[in-house]
């Protein structure tokens, strides 16, 4: 899958924006340079493309962009604040023009929670009418939320408001303090919150057709040492949580796949593509040149799949770091890349936001401080 942040203007101020999105940038691609970047990417075998931003309907050409990658047989998303598609005529026109899948952003339940989020009054009512809007089309309607300190206790009863929406899944995501993030790190959950917010999430699913998500790796975690039978449900399977969809399995079969398409998708199954078509292993991940491994315009997809050095180690589970070294679930968790470069600087590095993390630092700082001992300093 390729998120292609297809331009950098939006018509928010959202404060957690990992793009630091507001004014068009002066070194964006040219419609005519999309194009070819579309063709180039159906040609490398991208199955699926996803537009965002910024805000892609504010792009004069978005419309023109999804016909374009249907026609060439991606399955094709975009991620969008709904503003604009308030307005039925502008959800038909873009499904009509072969848009399969829309992801809306909604921060809360009470307006006010999201409006001051989004920075623009009556955010909230546009988006919730987009919702509606849009799942009475054949596009499979997703909501995302990003959960901060500022929401977390909303999203029970979001859960139960997105039942009542009927939307087909409900995708929380992990907030990463990159971007305009980085100045807003009190927002950040901890390890604890995090834990908690799985947990509920993992009990919610299975009642009913609800699908409820989160980039947060760990969820694989959660669902491998959770016992059916303390769960409120229907059947006794086990849900493999994966990056973008659950898996429900009764075969080691089902295990094993979850160990490719669960936990982080960075550079496995996933790249993110910038404005001005430089290429990353994940949308979240700082514009660090150490971090880039092409561009869109000058560069050969496959060879920079096949070959870029980042990717084969975001690939290899067995040379991460700390606290994900020593996990147990490294393989079908492994932590989130993009939140150990921007904390601590090494990709590979234990995951941050994981409460092992906080466990292996106190470890490994007592055993240190032990051996200064024994040696007499």
């Amino acid at each position: 899958q390729i998120v292609w942040n297809i331009t950098r203007k939006c018509n928010f101020k959202c404060l957690h924006c990992y793009e630091n999105a507001g004014r068009k940038g002066d070194d964006e691609l040219s419609p005519d340079e999309i194009f070819k970047g579309i063709k180039k990417l159906a040609d490398a075998g991208v199955i699926s493309i996803a537009f965002s931003g910024g805000e892609p309907s504010t792009d004069p050409h978005i419309v023109d962009y999804v016909r374009y990658a249907s026609s060439l047989g991606m399955y094709v998303s975009m991620a969008t604040n709904g503003y604009i598609y308030s307005k039925k005529e502008k959800v038909q026109e873009i499904v009509d023009a072969g848009l399969q899948f829309v992801q809306i952003s909604l921060d809360g339940l009470n307006p006010k929670t999201h409006d001051e989020f989004r920075q623009v009054p009556g955010s909230w009512e546009h988006a919730v009418q987009a919702i509606k809007n849009f799942n009475e089309t054949d596009a499979f309607v997703e909501v995302s939320t990003t959960v901060t300190q500022k929401n977390k206790n909303e999203i029970p009863d979001m859960i139960d408001f997105m039942r009542e929406l009927k939307v087909g899944w409900f995708m929380l995501y992990n907030f990463i303090p990159t971007g305009k993030g980085s100045e807003a790190r009190e927002l950040d959950l901890t390890a604890e919150d995090r834990l908690e917010l799985l947990n509920l999430i993992y009990r919610e699913n299975g009642k009913g057709e609800l699908q409820i998500l989160s980039t947060a790796p760990q969820f694989a975690d959660i669902a491998v040492h959770t016992n059916p039978a303390d769960l409120d449900r229907d059947d006794d399977k086990t849900l493999i949580p994966t990056h973008f969809y659950n898996v429900e399995y009764s075969n080691p079969a089902m295990m094993e796949l979850s160990r490719f398409i669960g936990g982080c998708g960075a550079g496995r199954f996933y790249l993110g593509i910038e404005p001005n078509g430089d290429i990353y292993p994940c949308v979240f991940f700082p514009h660090d040149e150490i971090l880039r491994v092409g561009n869109i315009k000058e560069d050969d997809m496959d060879d920079i799949w096949t070959n870029s050095k980042v990717l084969k180690e975001l690939r290899n589970k067995d040379i991460l770091k700390d606290s994900c070294s020593e996990c147990e679930s490294k393989y079908i968790c492994g932590g989130c890349r993009a939140r150990a470069y921007t904390i601590t600087g090494d990709y590979l590095a234990g995951d941050p936001g994981c409460r092992k993390y906080d466990e292996y630092i106190q470890n490994h700082r007592q055993n240190y401080i032990n051996k200064e001992v024994e040696a007499g300093k």
